[in-house]
């Protein structure tokens, strides 16, 4: 398993409520409506299986797609087929650039803010791409769904 992915899964388990379980292959993210298994496949692809309305799904992602693959299922209340964003990853750089140095001056107070208060999230909102701070973790996402998360 990607080693330096898997404190992203357990954040991104943690923010949508899935329970995260661990053995000797696989992790298992599970809530009430899916349950979704990540397994090694090789050195460069996971495995990632989950249910959609009528099937069990079999998704390949590379390093760079696990946690946009896992964003998009844990984030949805239904089960259904995801599809794989042909973007590049986001950057801090990206989000700047496309809602102004406004966000730049805003995520550094909500960064200082953050070592004050116990709510460990933070909306940073945004036009195109939408900023949230989540225990100390930038996630951005792309409101057109073509550009990747980026963590």
């Amino acid at each position: 398993m990607f080693l330096n992915k898997k404190r992203h899964i357990k954040l991104l388990a943690d923010k949508f409520a899935y329970s995260i379980t661990y053995d000797n292959e696989s992790i298992v993210l599970s809530k009430s409506l899916n349950k979704i298994r990540i397994t090694d496949k090789d050195k460069y692809n996971v495995l990632i299986s989950y249910d959609t309305q009528t099937d069990n799904v079999n998704h390949i992602a590379n390093e760079e797609d696990i946690i946009d693959t896992l964003y998009e299922l844990l984030r949805h209340d239904n089960l259904e087929l995801i599809q794989k964003k042909k973007g590049k990853p986001l950057t801090i750089k990206d989000y700047i650039d496309q809602e102004g140095l406004y966000f730049e001056n805003k995520i550094k107070e909500v960064i200082q803010e953050l070592t004050t208060r116990t709510n460990s999230s933070i909306i940073l909102g945004g036009n195109r791409i939408e900023g949230e701070i989540y225990n100390k973790t930038i996630i951005l996402v792309d409101n057109l769904m073509f550009l990747v998360l980026r963590h």
